[in-house]
């Protein structure tokens, strides 16, 4: 039996969510999407917010079209159940992960997606109780991969797959697509498929702690984790606190789209790898997904070069984090005459790499690898700090 991987809508977790003076859309209940924060979207929307005509689709129980932030984003379908195009979601499962995927950000009201263009394919391979079967699924993938789609996400899976499924999935990855699986709820290691496929990136779900969901399937099979709480779209004009690994993978297929937007000629494996190969650590569990290292290893541009301005007034510093290329970087940090602060420079896990006090301007050097790197201004005088921080780095 093959069944949707969903966890039944919880109460909002209340989580820190870090600054950030990146790309920040104006949606209604952005400040809520922890998880989009954790894997450095704003840092990543810098580089790009999706390709239009970029196809995504969605295994699921059906996508609402009417859905206001879904508006565009949502092409026609097929249901591989009934062997029509009626693609009409009852259950609301696949119109949440399709929310989280490509939802319209920026637009003043509800969630934002990941991939703010991507265009949804939606492919109903649940029934409307949540359940299918692995050869309806398999029919699914052939669809979605004779249609285009560059990344398909199936939130859904059961205890055992199929040679029928392991065909389909094999059929396309020849067609050049990214599929993405979450990994089950159930709190097990046993596997779960398809998201046990090896040719598939399995999907674990992980809290505000970066800790892994006591619900969350887990195993040497699990490739990657990701947040798995969010915000999402629900059928009609609703929206919903959309929890599960069901809402883990799509926030993969949603970077993966971004990876493939930013470099379309990529071919599956390297996309794959830039996902897998880029997550942030997590002691004893596959690491977390990052959205700016990732982008910065699909594409990686020879000079990386930024400047932002700030001040610090009332509080005592301000931090900022950005993605940096690999190569030799260079911090430039320029503020007002008669002014003293601190520039100091720390890797992904918070370590201090370098870090110089005195008077404008204060530089350090420092060679580093791809990755998103933190930049801290502490003022040292009691008056208003005005600043400018320029980052390069050379490969």
């Amino acid at each position: 039996m093959l069944e949707r991987a969903a966890i039944e809508i919880r109460a909002r977790r209340r989580c820190a969510v870090v600054e950030s003076l990146d790309t920040t859309p104006n949606d209604t209940y952005w400040a809520a999407q922890w998880g989009l924060s954790r894997i450095g979207l704003p840092t990543a929307w810098d580089q790009t917010r999706g390709a239009a005509g970029l196809v995504v689709a969605v295994l699921d129980t059906d996508v609402d079209a009417s859905q206001p932030d879904l508006a565009g984003a949502v092409l026609p379908g097929f249901n591989v159940i009934a062997n029509s195009t009626d693609t009409s979601d009852v259950e609301g499962h696949g119109t949440a992960v399709a929310g989280i995927i490509a939802a319209r950000s920026n637009n003043t009201a509800g969630v934002a997606g990941i991939c703010w263009t991507c265009s949804i394919l939606p492919i109903k391979a649940l029934g409307d109780d949540g359940t299918g079967d692995m050869a309806t699924l398999a029919t699914g993938i052939v669809r979605a991969a004779d249609a285009g789609a560059r990344v398909i996400n199936m939130s859904l899976g059961g205890p055992a797959g199929s040679a029928t499924l392991d065909q389909a999935i094999a059929y396309a990855v020849a067609k050049n697509a990214v599929l993405v699986a979450a990994a089950g709820n159930n709190g097990v290691e046993t596997p779960f498929y398809p998201a046990a496929n090896p040719n598939v990136i399995s999907v674990a779900a992980t809290d505000g702690n970066d800790q892994l969901y006591s619900w969350s399937n887990r195993g040497t099979w699990v490739k990657v984790t990701a947040p798995g709480c969010d915000p999402a779209t629900a059928p009609g004009a609703r929206y919903i606190n959309f929890c599960g690994t069901s809402a883990a993978a799509p926030v993969v297929a949603g970077l993966a789209a971004l990876i493939i937007s930013a470099q379309p000629t990529a071919a599956r494996a390297d996309v794959v790898r830039a996902i897998t190969e880029s997550t942030d650590p997590l002691p004893s569990l596959p690491g977390r997904i990052d959205a700016p290292k990732s982008l910065t290893t699909i594409a990686p541009r020879k000079v990386t070069s930024w400047t932002l301005r700030g001040s610090v007034d009332t509080a005592a510093s301000r931090i900022h984090k950005r993605a940096v290329a690999a190569g030799q970087a260079t911090a430039t940090l320029t503020f007002n005459r008669g002014a003293r602060a601190t520039l100091t420079l720390a890797d992904p896990r918070g370590r201090v790499l370098a870090t110089k006090t005195g008077a404008s301007p204060l530089k350090v050097t420092k060679k580093l690898g791809a990755g998103t790197y933190s930049f801290s201004i502490r003022r040292k005088t009691t008056s208003k700090l005005s600043y400018a921080l320029s980052v390069v780095s050379r490969p």
